[in-house]
This record gives C-alpha cells, sequence and structure tokens, in this order.
C-alpha cells in the first residue's frame, strides 16, 4: 500500500512536526522543511533559505481525506490497513514512536506496530529492505546539500534503503556533481531536492539540533554544523 502516493503522502502530513519537536523532543530540534538540513552552503548564503520550506504548500491538504481517497484506490478501508514501524531503542526512538502511532490513530484512524530494535538491527534490517516504515537519522558528511541528496541517487544502494528511483532526480544530482558553475550546481540540487520531497517515499521530520551549556569566560570554542559539532582545539579560559 506504500507505493500508493496519497497513502505516503497522508502519513507524513498526519504527523504534526512542531508538537514533535515542543513534546517529545523537548525543543531539542529544528522542524524539517526539506531533506537538506539547515547550515548547509547554499549559492550566497544557507541553502535551506534558499530553497525555502518544502512542506508550506502542503499545509492546508486534509491528510485523512488524501489517506482516504488512497485506501478507495487501493480497494482497502482504515481497518484493513496493518502498518509497521523500526524505531531504535535508544535515544528518543521509543518516545517518537508512541507520538506517530498516536498521530496516525488520531488522525487517520489506523493502528501501526511497532518494533524497537537496537541500531545494529534497525541498520541491518533497512539494508535487507525488510521493513515498511523506518526511523533513520542522516548526519552531514560535509557542508554542501549534495551529502543528503547523493544517498538518494538510484545506483547508493547501500545507502537509498527504499530503492528511491527517479531518472529525472539522478540527472539533476549528476549534473550538480560535475557542474563547475554554483548557480547551476545549486539550481539543479533545488530541483532534485523538491522532486524529492514532493514523492515522499523519505519524508523529513526534524533537524537534531546540539544543546551547549558554556561558560561566559569559555572563549575560542568553535560550533560546527556537520563533522565533530564543538571544537575546543583554540579554546581558552578568560579570568
Amino acid at each position: 500500500m506504500l507505493k500508493n502516493q496519497k497513502v505516503r503522502e497522508a502519513l507524513s502530513l498526519a504527523i504534526d512536526r512542531k508538537e514533535l519537536v515542543s513534546s517529545i523532543l523537548n525543543g531539542a530540534g529544528i522542524v524539517g522543511s526539506g531533506i537538506v538540513s539547515n547550515g548547509t552552503a547554499g549559492e550566497k548564503g544557507d541553502f535551506r533559505e534558499e530553497a525555502g520550506d518544502l512542506f508550506a504548500g502542503f499545509a492546508k491538504v486534509n491528510a485523512k481525506q488524501l489517506f482516504d481517497e488512497g485506501l478507495k484506490e487501493l480497494k482497502m478501508t482504515p481497518a484493513q490497513v496493518k502498518l509497521h514501524l523500526l524505531v531504535d531503542e535508544n535515544g528518543t526512538g521509543k518516545k517518537e514512536a508512541e507520538f506517530y502511532q498516536s498521530q496516525w490513530k488520531d488522525k487517520l484512524g489506523i493502528d501501526v506496530d511497532v518494533e524497537v530494535l537496537t541500531k545494529k538491527e534497525r541498520i541491518a534490517r533497512a539494508k535487507a529492505g525488510d521493513f515498511e516504515i523506518v526511523r533513520y537519522a542522516w548526519g552531514p558528511d560535509y557542508a554542501d546539500p549534495m551529502t543528503y541528496l547523493e544517498i538518494f541517487h538510484s545506483k547508493a544502494k547501500d545507502i537509498n534503503f527504499a530503492k528511491y528511483s527517479n531518472p529525472e532526480y539522478d540527472r539533476l544530482v549528476d549534473l550538480a556533481k560535475v557542474n563547475q558553475d554554483n548557480k547551476t550546481r545549486m539550481d539543479a540540487m533545488k530541483k532534485a531536492e523538491k522532486l524529492l520531497a514532493d514523492n515522499f517515499t523519505y519524508s523529513t521530520l526534524y533537524y537534531e539540533v546540539g544543546v551547549y551549556l558554556i561558560n561566559p569566560k569559555l572563549k575560542g570554542v568553535v560550533i560546527r554544523s556537520v563533522g565533530d559539532s564543538i571544537d575546543f582545539y583554540n579554546a581558552s579560559i578568560t579570568k
């Protein structure tokens, strides 16, 4: 049933991301507005700000109505829906799973089973394609949108767990990989990200943030959005 675009879209839009960040993450997150996170370099500034909120256009979509339309196309009723969610046992995985369950029950009228696994087990199941819905996180390796977008290329078989495949997406990503003109690259990646977001095979929920309590006497600390998040190499204590 997850091959149905309307069903995938409804499952994603039924989740209140603001409530997720405020209640489940205690504010330690930023509501997701696209595949590429804040703090990623764009053409002239931040890519996320330049590309905009890719979910804003769906704000008025009725998730339940969309879900029912999808089920009608599949000749199914909500009572026949049986979905399975995989999450990690560590971090906020279990709390998030309970939140998603309640959101889907309250807004779509369906029950979703949850399986809590170790991180190693969850990764193995995802790589094997043995899942229906899986909660997954990705940390950027470098401050360019490609660190996110290349993992959804049809040839990225070890990472593209849901086997997303779109020739136009591949073409745009390939273009951005080889083109030396920054504007051309960024325009291609914005188009690719929009294609991916509109498909709802993958759906961004939130961007993780680090919370630090730093003594005002501590100077020279560098906080990054990629790699090692906090660097004390040039740090010093002032009197």
